[in-house]
């Protein structure tokens, strides 16, 4: 219990003079606040933040800082006034994650955890690019609420923080991702990563990215319970027999479907012994003589959770951050004198034992300060008083501060921090005022020059005198109304500077030139104050009115149906560049020649039909509106015809439609078509369109299209012939598609479209007589000498004209026949032989035919459809064996025959004699030389004993 209380109070001590807000004597008092609501420090889970890290507590007494202040200094404390007023710009917030990251389609409503920094009270927050109300947690964490609807899609949906102005502004997007598939979930640490071998059951957190809040997760392959904390951490229970035996038990965690899996294993290691703790740096390593207590970072390898740390030989409470860092609390009494003092870190047993020693240095020479930046940056022109935080480094209890060349009165919160309070006086002007830290001696100096800017308000306008005007008013003076102006202030109208005269701080005026108010507009009127600070005003708009205007009169003032596109002069008063015109109620283009002159484009459609069409000039806001109304007249024309699409059709083409191409067409047209009257649709002055049936298309001839307009004016157009003509043929196959040469003569049938009685037929360019079956089919004769010889011959249809034409081309084949050969002569030879010409029978045989012998090609000799001739060689027969002889016939058709054997046989051998020819019994061993004829290589030899002892 003691170590906890003495814990607790140390953690407030360094929440407090880490940020030097008071410095009180009874810890236990002191009660920080933040705005208004009051936030007991002793509330806060510190076994939870002993556990967890020291850097938490950091983390929270940064946000507890920016309203700290302390309400009863026993003792003598320096109270530290700052509120949000005295904050000249909100910090731009950033988003680091989201919680959860993802939910599925459907899913219920449902709380979004923001996580990041710099967030406010007023913050605001956007989804998928609409506002949310958000509940303010911390600076690091906003909450909002999703509906079931913002979850209804899927889909990619981005979060974004904005902070009000002054400052702030928006975040970075982040986006939510509703999505049917749970994510693949991935480990990246786990914490603690260790434990030895029969450790008491605790707490172990898993941190990776992808984790739900039904991941699960299995240790050493069995699962445990899993707490889900976000969705880069869940958290599950070790007992003390998970933890009983040395080992790496893999941990896993798994999404369940759909989508999700299995996560990468990463070991837990249980050790038999804790390792030996090295110590790498310290951070700080060193300290001034006197100053206030604060924490020092140990950087090493080997903690464990249980690692004590002495510091000049006096145990520290060490506060575990992970493997590779401690925390200690050096208090005011352990930096009081000067000296190198040891640091060493101990691991408790089975194993560990105690760290190289590092020294920690206390010096009593003053180090040379150094400011790293001021906290307001800057303010406004007129600012109340303020304080000032000046953050760097070397700051110590006897530094002085200067502003501006003044010296004011520091309050040291640490070694990197001091307060000064900036007075109205200070603020009054805007500039940039030099902020100086000096240490003094021994060592000390002064440091580098920091600025701080006070900067010129941001001026409004309010009003504008007077506030419109009619265009082509005389010039005359614009008084401007607002606030924050200056005697430096200028102004903008149109864009476009004029010179200011400084009436008051709420008052300007400007000069405005007729020019100026010759056109109509709104004209943005805007004040700017110059830097520092400063900026542009709100935009306001003087107003300039444009006059009514009227037509006398239009030129032409009429014209016929189907005219081309023209220009139509429009003559009257108070026209401007601005004018629009409107012909028959549709906005056209005006052309601005002067005050009593505008132009327009008529084009072909809007003369198209017959009418009268109002014209009318319209000058836009501010001011203006319509003229009176003048009409413009359009009659009919005699129309004429210069095409048709098309220009003809074939016999017996379906019913189509027929495009008429002229000029002088109207919406009341009509047509004839061989003299009767067709239906006309009207597409435009220059083209119709009539509906010809297959009865229109159905006979060879020319028919004549005439079009007639209707009076007033009108009547019939020049005739253009439209042509019904023979179709072209196509063929499609033909039947049979291929012969032997020197097939008989026989009917070859020919199939397509578009046939007709007088179709002729041309095979290998020779015309044929064809018999008429359909339009789909013809029959030629193709005689023997069509087909004698073997190739490929095209075969074209014709029809005669008007019309008409050639058909695609198709192929018909005589192909070569298949040699068979039926023996050779000589059918054989013997090892040795002499070259020789051995002669193939068979049937089928053509000049091209090719032999091979036992697979090489042979130079053939024709003579005749039965026989060809080769030529062996000495090497074709030299070596005993079985030798094919094949037949080809070249493409078209033909290919291999069937294989004759040529044998080449080994001879009879013949003896002659021996050499000895006798022997005595029991001779010696001895070479017996055969002599004779036809002896091989591969011949053998057989010995047999002659039996010459007398009968019995």
């Amino acid at each position: 219990m003691a170590e906890s209380s003495e814990y607790t109070l140390r953690l407030k001590r360094q929440v407090y003079l880490s940020h030097g807000y008071c410095c009180p004597q009874d810890e236990e008092t002191a009660r920080p606040s933040i705005g208004t609501a009051s936030a007991q420090l002793s509330g806060m889970e510190l076994s939870a933040l002993k556990r967890d890290c020291w850097i938490k507590v950091l983390l929270i007494s940064a946000y507890i800082a920016l309203a700290l202040w302390c309400t009863s200094c026993a003792g003598g404390g320096t109270r530290a006034n700052f509120s949000a007023a005295s904050l000249s710009t909100n910090p731009a917030p950033s988003i680091t994650s989201l919680s959860p990251p993802s939910a599925k389609p459907g899913a219920a409503g449902q709380t979004l955890t923001i996580i990041g920094s710099d967030f406010m009270s007023t913050s605001t927050v956007t989804f998928n690019g609409v506002g949310r109300a958000a509940t303010f947690v911390t600076d690091t964490q906003l909450t909002i609420l999703l509906s079931t609807s913002d979850l209804a899609t899927t889909g990619t949906y981005p979060v974004v923080v904005t902070n009000p102005a002054p400052g702030g502004g928006n975040s970075n997007s982040v986006n939510f991702l509703v999505t049917s598939a749970n994510p693949v979930p991935t480990i990246t640490s786990l914490s603690p990563p260790s434990s030895t071998a029969g450790s008491e059951a605790q707490s172990l957190t898993i941190i990776g990215n992808n984790f739900v809040s039904n991941s699960t997760a299995a240790f050493n392959g069995v699962g445990h319970l899993a707490t889900f904390v976000s969705s880069t951490k869940l958290t599950i229970q070790m007992s003390a027999s998970d933890q009983a035996t040395v080992g790496n038990y893999p941990v896993v965690v798994t999404n369940p479907a759909p989508g999700g899996g299995t996560s990468n294993s990463l070991n837990f290691t249980v050790t038999s012994i804790n390792p030996l703790p090295t110590i790498i740096s310290l951070a700080p390593a060193s300290s001034l003589v006197g100053s206030a207590a604060q924490t020092v970072t140990i950087n090493g390898t080997n903690f464990v959770f249980n690692s004590m740390v002495n510091f000049n030989g006096i145990t520290h409470t060490a506060t575990f951050v992970s493997a590779t860092q401690l925390g200690i609390l050096l208090s005011a009494s352990d930096q009081s004198r000067a000296g190198n003092f040891t640091v060493v870190v101990t691991n408790p047993s089975p194993g560990g034992g105690s760290s190289n020693p590092v020294t920690f240095a206390v010096t009593s020479t003053n180090p040379p300060p150094t400011i790293t930046g001021l906290s307001p940056s800057s303010a406004t022109a007129g600012s109340d008083a303020q304080t000032l935080t000046i953050n760097g480094t070397g700051f110590v209890p006897v530094s002085t501060v200067s502003y501006n060349g003044v010296a004011h009165t520091a309050t040291l919160i640490s070694a990197t921090r001091f307060t000064i309070q900036l007075g109205a006086a200070d603020q009054v002007s805007a500039g940039n005022y030099p902020v100086m830290v000096t240490n003094p001696a021994p060592g000390g100096g002064a440091s580098g020059v920091s600025y701080f800017t006070v900067n010129n308000r941001l001026p409004s306008i309010i009003s504008l005198s007077p506030t419109a005007v009619m265009a082509g008013t005389a010039a005359q003076t614009l008084t401007i109304n607002g606030t924050d102006f200056l005697s430096t202030s200028t102004v903008t109208y149109n864009g476009a500077a004029h010179t200011a005269t400084f009436m008051s701080a709420t008052q300007l005026a400007v000069p405005l030139s007729a020019s100026d108010q010759a056109s109509g507009g709104n004209f943005s009127v805007v004040v700017s104050n110059p830097a520092p600070g400063g900026g542009a005003s709100n935009p306001s708009n003087f107003t300039v009115n444009n006059p009514l205007p009227t037509i006398s009169s239009i030129s032409p003032a009429s014209s016929f149906a189907g005219a081309a596109a023209q220009t139509l002069t429009i003559n009257g008063t108070n026209f401007l560049s601005t004018s629009t015109v409107t012909y028959n109620g549709v906005v056209h283009a005006a052309t601005f020649v002067n005050s009593g002159q505008l132009t327009s484009q008529l084009s072909a459609s809007d003369q198209a039909a017959t009418g009268s069409y109002a014209m009318v000039v319209t000058n836009p806001a501010p001011g203006g509106g319509a003229s009176n109304s003048v009409n413009f007249a359009v009659n009919n024309s005699v129309p004429s015809i210069t095409n048709l699409s098309p220009a003809s059709a074939t016999v017996g083409t379906a019913a189509q439609t027929l495009t008429v191409n002229g000029t002088n067409f109207s919406s009341t047209s009509a047509v004839t078509y061989n003299g009767a009257a067709h239906t006309a649709t009207f597409v435009n002055a220059t083209q119709l369109t009539i509906q010809l049936s297959a009865g229109d298309q159905a006979t060879l001839g020319s028919y004549a299209v005439v079009v007639m307009n209707s009076s007033p004016g009108g009547g019939a157009s020049n005739s253009v012939n439209f042509a019904v003509n023979n179709p072209a043929p196509t063929v499609t196959s033909l039947s049979p598609t291929s012969v032997t040469a020197g097939a008989a003569a026989q009917t070859l049938t020919v199939n397509g479209t578009n046939f007709l009685s007088t179709s002729t037929v041309a095979y290998n360019g020779v015309t044929h007589t064809a018999t008429f079956v359909s339009a789909t089919q013809l029959t030629i004769q193709l005689s023997a000498a069509d087909q004698t010889t073997a190739g490929t011959y095209q075969l074209v249809v014709a029809n005669p004209t008007p019309g008409g034409g050639t058909s695609n081309f198709v192929n018909f084949t005589v192909n070569n026949a298949v040699p068979a050969t039926t023996n050779l002569s000589p059918p054989s030879a013997t090892p040795g032989a002499a070259a020789q010409t051995l002669t193939i029978n068979g049937t089928n045989f053509l000049a091209t035919s090719t032999v091979t012998y036992n697979g090489a090609g042979h130079t053939a000799t024709f003579v005749s459809a039965t026989q060809l001739m080769i030529q062996l060689s000495a090497a074709d027969q030299v070596t005993a064996g079985t030798y094919a002889v094949v037949v080809t016939n070249p493409a078209p058709g033909g290919g291999p025959s069937n294989y004759l054997n040529f044998a080449v046989n080994n001879p009879v051998p013949t003896i002659t004699g021996f050499s000895p020819a006798s022997a005595t019994p029991g001779a010696a061993a001895q070479t017996l030389t055969i002599n004779g004829t036809n002896f091989l290589a591969t011949s053998t030899v057989a010995y047999k004993p002659r039996d010459t002892s007398p009968p019995l």
